[in-house]
């Protein structure tokens, strides 16, 4: 990732709400990187924002980058993060049916 390169929007959400169901499709488009589920503003922010951009290496300068990490939305924190590493990034929320979602649990558990 260069130094002007950064994560253009992050993809939050519930469990078994179709996260992953998205960044499936939006990487079937040539010019988005996906940067993986990074966990890093809830789990390594200490480790710093060289660290975070050193996930992003070898991302085409020109590809729109995102990360999802389906905890975010849980943590009070992390938006305030987010908006200080770039006011720019957006925040993109899933959201879906609670009983659809507990029954899509229960049969992936069981």
């Amino acid at each position: 990732m260069s130094p002007s390169l950064t994560i253009q929007f992050i993809v939050v959400g519930v469990d078994k709400c179709g996260t992953s169901a998205l960044a499936k499709f939006l990487m079937q488009h040539s010019k988005v990187s996906f940067l993986g589920e990074t966990y890093f503003f809830n789990r390594d922010y200490g480790r710093g924002l060289e660290y975070y951009k050193l996930l992003g290496a070898g991302v085409p300068s020109e590809n729109t980058l995102f990360e999802k990490s389906p905890t975010y939305y849980k943590s009070l924190t992390v938006p305030k993060y987010i908006r200080d590493m770039d006011p720019k990034t957006k925040i993109v929320l899933v959201t879906c049916n609670n009983v659809r979602r507990l029954l899509s649990r229960y049969s992936a558990d069981y």
